[in-house]
């Protein structure tokens, strides 16, 4: 595998992830007196209206990743002289 397809397939998860916590974060919205099973594909764990702050801080956290990962695949490597 080379390095661009390990970081496409990175940015496919991280938009699957995105999903998975907010179809949680709506559902727990939504449902507020229910618990919702979180399965990111690595974990499964139930979660309740009372973890929403953390459902949305790690959101926020994907979002970022996200970002990131996107910027790397669309830059266009750079090369600089030496300014002497």
């Amino acid at each position: 595998m080379s390095d661009l397809s390990f970081w496409r397939e990175r940015l496919t998860k991280s938009k699957e992830l995105v999903v998975v916590i907010e179809d949680a974060i709506t559902f727990l919205t939504v449902n507020p007196t229910q618990s919702y099973k979180l399965d990111t594909g690595q974990s499964e764990q139930e979660v309740t209206r009372t973890n929403l702050p953390g459902l949305n801080k790690m959101l926020e956290s994907v979002l970022n990743r996200i970002a990131t990962l996107e910027q790397r695949l669309n830059s266009k490597p750079t090369s600089h002289a030496p300014a002497w």
